[in-house]
């Protein structure tokens, strides 16, 4: 589905690609609205600085369509230097047409380089063992990074909005998130030698669509997007509406804050942690051990802290681990009983012996 301008006749399967739409005179509302929070988020968090070379993903959709035009708006402001980027999963043959035609032409309408590439995510997922969104996700920075790599550019950039962090972090509250999974989607975070940053986590998809449709840009709308199968989906099109409507209607903003809040305490814990784990942690080979007696005089949360670290240093991937993991590993703690043995994922033993707990790969 595509987003077309009132003086274009609709047409199926395809988008209304509008030459020359960015040199139109625009009503200023939305665009100021939309400057003014890529400002407030630049300003605390660092975003975008002077001669700053950007990769920004274009997906040929509404946010990154928008993304790459108030990007483009602000190159003189910051002296950017910015290349497009657009990645076929090769899922959605008919679909990827339309959205690469649509991502090609605000390119060119901006006078930017445009790169392009295709690759077989389903492939991918079944040879990685990974699901359809990982792999996705995987091939996405690989080819961002290699992008990067080829125009000298330090930065990607990516079109999340604050409706994808309400979204977010709902759906993690509702798998029961601890406050490492609260911190949301961060403004800007390290990929390989490379920075992410997201200039529109706080801008509402709704001042978007009406700056799309003031200025006259087109855009495709992903029909999967509305796809009740997918819990996101439900989230997006019944939860949070109905949070709207029936107990606050500033829920997206509440959100935010509290991934903020939840941010800035897991930022102090790993701060404080990393100390406490490297101070009282013994290494040998690919064995970590934790003396019982100091992992007992530590409060609950550095606690928990020091053990997912003895985990990523056994094993290097968080993301392996859940709440269940740890409170299973704190049980075995908390036992008066040894020697006792607990098995992870990733092939993680954990050993609870007379003095020590142990962490172990086999």
């Amino acid at each position: 589905m595509c987003g077309v301008s009132p003086d274009t006749p609709p047409r199926s399967l395809a988008c209304a690609l509008h030459l020359g739409l960015f040199d139109q005179i625009v009503s200023l509302t939305s665009l100021k609205k939309l400057l003014e929070q890529i400002e407030i988020a630049n300003r605390r968090y660092g975003l975008l600085k002077k001669n700053d070379s950007i990769v920004v993903a274009v997906s040929g959709g509404p946010d990154s369509i928008a993304l790459l035009t108030l990007l483009a708006k602000l190159r003189r402001k910051f002296a950017l230097t910015l290349h497009a980027v657009y990645l076929d999963h090769g899922l959605q043959k008919e679909a990827s047409k339309r959205f690469l035609g649509v991502a090609r032409a605000a390119t060119a309408n901006l006078s930017l380089p445009f790169f392009t590439k295709t690759v077989s995510v389903r492939r991918l997922a079944h040879s990685q063992r990974r699901s359809l969104e990982e792999a996705g996700r995987i091939a996405r920075y690989e080819f961002f990074k290699s992008v990067c790599q080829k125009t000298g550019a330090s930065k990607i950039a990516t079109a999340h909005t604050l409706d994808d962090q309400a979204e977010t972090m709902l759906m993690r509250i509702l798998r029961g998130s601890g406050l490492r999974g609260l911190g949301g989607i961060p403004f800007r975070r390290k990929e390989g030698a490379y920075e992410v940053i997201r200039p529109l986590l706080l801008c509402e998809k709704k001042d978007i669509l009406s700056y799309l449709k003031e200025n006259k840009i087109s855009f495709c709308l992903d029909e999967t997007n509305r796809d009740p199968a997918f819990t996101r989906n439900r989230v997006r099109h019944e939860l949070l509406p109905l949070i709207q409507r029936r107990f606050n209607p500033q829920i997206k903003e509440s959100l935010s804050a509290l991934r903020t809040i939840s941010e800035e305490a897991q930022a102090y814990l790993e701060q404080v942690s990393d100390r406490l784990f490297k101070k009282i942690s013994k290494k040998n080979k690919r064995r970590v051990s934790l003396p019982l007696k100091s992992l007992s005089h530590l409060p609950g949360a550095l606690r928990r802290e020091v053990l997912l670290k003895a985990l990523a240093s056994t094993r290097g991937d968080l993301k392996r681990f859940t709440q269940t993991h740890v409170a299973s590993t704190l049980e075995l703690l908390s036992s008066g009983e040894y020697p006792l043995e607990l098995h992870l994922p990733g092939g993680i033993i954990v050993r609870k012996t007379e003095k020590y707990l142990e962490f172990a790969a086999d």
